[in-house]
């Protein structure tokens, strides 16, 4: 099946699912082909979480019937080939809400318990759970915790979710390591920042829930979603005594925020796989998509079910995959 890009919008897309395009002008527009890469059930694992890539295998978090506090339960972490083959099962104790890849060190990191009582475990491709793990923070909470980590620009940053207080930091860098990992704030609860979709300046943001962390094509520049208020918050020149913040409200059809915006992602090719965490279908869905602008803005958004292209310039999204039950993680492999 063939969607198009944000050029033609809700127009054309009702247009391909009706199988009324031109197929000239449907050559031009990005295509998009959904299957099933891997189920939970195979492995008798449920809930997916997090996607991460190191450089030649997928691995994907199932968190099972974990608390989101660790309190209770185990995740799953499976390696699997590119072509769905299990290569590797490890269990870690508590939720793992964010797995990442540090090309620098040559592991994975596991971010446990966003509830609350947050740990790292980390783990060696070929080698298995790095000795030591997992590993606390020195100063911990237990209604607090950490959902995501990312190694772009000069240090290690992680989500903090669940701030109250105005100067609750959400952003954290990670400052003294490797136990206990010692951290400071990046970015607080009450920043302002420019509107993208506006330009209007000094204006609040809306972070009262830290999810997703990523990179961006500006170098140092990171990106954070706030999930449940449809919010993407950007960092530029991260961690410098010139940081900047702006903002973008990610709109539905009738320019409300949408929610439940769970994860973001860059393509950085103009084709290639995108590999989607499906929590509520127990699957991770491949995307294999050709014709795609470079660059380019994807999210998962949970109010919508879907995986979508985002505007980067005023946030309306176009969803690609409409069907998911509730979309977690993005991973995407370029060609």
């Amino acid at each position: 099946m063939s969607y198009p890009s944000r050029i033609a919008r809700t127009v054309m897309l009702a247009a391909v699912a009706a199988g009324m395009v031109n197929t000239a002008i449907a050559a031009t527009q990005p295509t998009y082909i959904v299957k099933v890469f891997a189920t939970g059930t195979a492995n008798a694992v449920t809930n997916p979480m997090s996607l991460a890539f190191d450089g030649t295998d997928i691995w994907v978090s199932y968190v099972n019937s974990a608390t989101f506090s660790g309190s209770s339960g185990s995740s799953t972490i499976i390696e699997y080939s590119t072509a769905g083959a299990v290569l590797n099962t490890y269990t870690v104790p508590g939720y793992v809400e964010g797995l990442r890849y540090d090309s620098t060190t040559g592991v994975i990191w596991a971010v446990q318990n966003p509830g609350g009582n947050s740990t790292i475990t980390t783990i060696k491709p070929g080698s298995g759970i790095v000795t030591g793990s997992p590993v606390s923070f020195a100063v911990e909470s237990t209604t607090r915790g950490y959902a995501n980590v990312d190694f772009s620009g000069t240090g290690t940053y992680l989500t903090y979710t669940q701030p109250v207080n105005p100067t609750d930091p959400t952003i954290q860098k990670i400052t003294g390591a490797p136990a206990p990992l010692v951290v400071k704030p990046i970015l607080l609860m009450n920043a302002t920042g420019t509107n993208i979709a506006t330009g209007a300046t000094d204006q609040p943001t809306l972070q009262k829930d830290p999810r997703a962390l990523r990179g961006t094509p500006t170098k140092g520049q990171i990106v954070m979603s706030s999930a449940t208020q449809g919010q993407l918050i950007f960092v530029a020149n991260v961690g410098t005594p010139t940081q900047a913040v702006s903002f973008l409200n990610v709109v539905n059809a009738i320019g409300a925020n949408v929610s439940e915006l769970n994860d973001v992602i860059y393509n950085d090719k103009t084709s290639g796989t995108f590999f989607v965490a499906d929590l509520g279908g127990n699957q991770i869905v491949a995307i294999t998509a050709t014709g795609l602008t470079a660059n380019s803005l994807y999210g998962t958004i949970g109010s919508l079910s879907a995986f979508a292209e985002i505007d980067p310039t005023d946030g309306s999204v176009l969803p690609i995959v409409t069907d998911l039950i509730k979309p977690t993680s993005i991973l995407f492999l370029g060609n």
